[in-house]
């Protein structure tokens, strides 16, 4: 099996999109406005609008509209209702000339910024009113406990130069994924070093078969494993493995029809990778394609 490959792009008429991946972030934008249905991911989640506001959401899963289908007001598993810091609008859509991010979440608070620091467990929904970067990061890459928070136009600018000068074309250059992990770091202020054993079974579990061969490459029995996990990543290893998964089946679908990325992610069938991602992020596998 041929490993995943680490970055793509596919266009169709005026919709880009544009998929990159390294160790703890991951990145995903794309040249147009879309909405996302209630999910819960399991890692931070950092969305910055791009351009300005074209009112079109690209015919997704929430076609732009927050809180559509489902009530946001159950929680489990760990997740949290988090209201949102810094003030529940950031000055009015699209501030400063750029698209605006608008984020709902469980409990039934809003906000609406040019971009948005989700952190883990929170169960939203979310839309772009223009193109926007969602970047991805481990749940220990920022402080616990930081909020959802708005961020204000400079703070976006400053995410999306550190990306480089693709960041503004989907698909287009070669994104700088260290750069703007270390950009968001400053933002928020640092995470923390997890336990190695922490990193190397989070990123193994996503590839392997059975997680007691990754708790024996690590020296540790599984529910010690899982146990450890949850203390330093402040999420279930369930969780995450389903996420290194998902994000193995995206990074196929630049090459691959879903069914094969499915497969070869270690889903068991297509249906099972569209029912992780809908539960992950809000959207469909088949929505990936132009």
């Amino acid at each position: 099996m041929l490993p995943p490959p680490r970055s793509w792009a596919l266009e169709r008429n005026d919709r880009r999109l544009g998929f990159a991946r390294a160790a703890g972030i991951t990145l995903f934008a794309e040249s147009r406005g879309y909405g996302v249905a209630w999910h819960t991911h399991p890692a931070w989640k950092i969305v910055l609008a791009l351009g300005e506001e074209d009112g079109r959401s690209g015919g997704g899963e929430q076609s732009g509209r927050l809180g559509g289908g489902e009530e946001g007001g159950r929680l489990g598993g760990g997740e949290e209702d988090v209201r949102p810091g810094g003030g529940e609008e950031y000055g009015g859509p699209g501030a400063g000339g750029r698209g605006a991010i608008s984020v709902s979440v469980a409990g039934g608070r809003a906000i609406r910024a040019p971009g948005v620091i989700v952190p883990p467990l929170v169960r939203h929904a979310s839309a772009s009113s223009a193109g926007f970067v969602a970047l991805f990061l481990d749940p220990w890459a920022l402080p616990p406990g930081f909020p959802l928070t708005p961020l204000d136009p400079t703070a976006v600018r400053r995410a999306l130069a550190a990306l480089g000068p693709g960041a503004a074309e989907p698909g287009r250059g070669t994104p700088d994924l260290a750069a703007a992990r270390a950009e968001i770091a400053a933002l928020a202020g640092p995470g923390r070093v997890p336990d190695p054993r922490v990193a190397h079974a989070v990123r193994r579990s996503g590839g392997a078969r059975f997680l007691a061969d990754v708790a024996a490459e690590v020296g540790l029995s599984p529910p010690r494993l899982r146990a450890l996990v949850r203390e330093e990543a402040g999420v279930p290893l369930v969780r995450l493995r389903a996420w290194e998964r998902l994000r193995d089946a995206v990074a196929r679908l630049g090459a691959a029809p879903v069914a094969p990325a499915a497969a070869d992610a270690g889903f068991a069938d297509q249906a099972h990778l569209t029912r992780t991602a809908r539960a992950l992020i809000g959207r469909t596998p088949a929505t990936f394609r132009p």
